[in-house]
């Protein structure tokens, strides 16, 4: 049973079915907006105190907790900083980018580092001078693609030579890390 789309406080879009419209504007918020980059400067902020609450601490019991924040905050930047060029070319994308149609293989994630809800799949673009990649998706909010082939519109942006985002009539897909050159 799906749930009918309902907008956060933050101003994004909740649901297990969202319009690729919503899904488009989530997806601004995340690469266009600060939301993400302050994030990241918060949870730096949250590791610098606790290292510093670690060095002036005189319990060890403080220590624990202090290495425990640390390092929680320093792995939420970490994350964020790997994750976030992909959203912020995503988010570009919705506003600017060359748009080709393409097909693409998509499956469950089955690697060791893919994800539950993650996919994978190989893009063939339909120009013949576009190359296939094998590709790693972030997971997918709103909506569900199914195994299988699908047509979908491949967006590259000039300076990057993979496609960016994939967009179906029902949602988005976005490239997770550097995709793979399929020769």
């Amino acid at each position: 049973m799906t749930s009918p789309a309902k907008r956060h406080s933050s101003g994004m879009f909740v649901g297990d079915a969202l319009t690729l419209q919503q899904q488009v504007a989530n997806l601004r918020i995340l690469g266009d907006g600060n939301l993400v980059r302050n994030m990241r400067i918060g949870s730096a902020l949250i590791a610098l105190a606790g290292l510093a609450w670690f060095w002036f601490s005189d319990h060890d019991t403080e220590k624990v907790l202090a290495l425990f924040f640390g390092g929680c905050g320093a792995l939420v930047c970490l994350a964020i900083s790997w994750g976030g060029p992909g959203f912020r070319h995503a988010a570009a994308a919705t506003h600017k980018g060359r748009r080709e149609p393409a097909t693409i293989v998509l499956h469950p994630g089955l690697d060791d580092d893919a994800r539950e809800g993650t996919m994978q799949g190989v893009l063939h673009p339909q120009s013949a001078h576009a190359h296939a990649w094998r590709m790693d998706f972030a997971k997918t909010f709103g909506w569900h693609p199914p195994e299988g082939v699908l047509q979908v519109e491949a967006v590259y942006l000039s300076d990057i030579a993979w496609p960016v985002l994939l967009v179906h009539p029902d949602g988005l897909l976005v490239p997770r890390g550097k995709p793979r050159r399929v020769d």
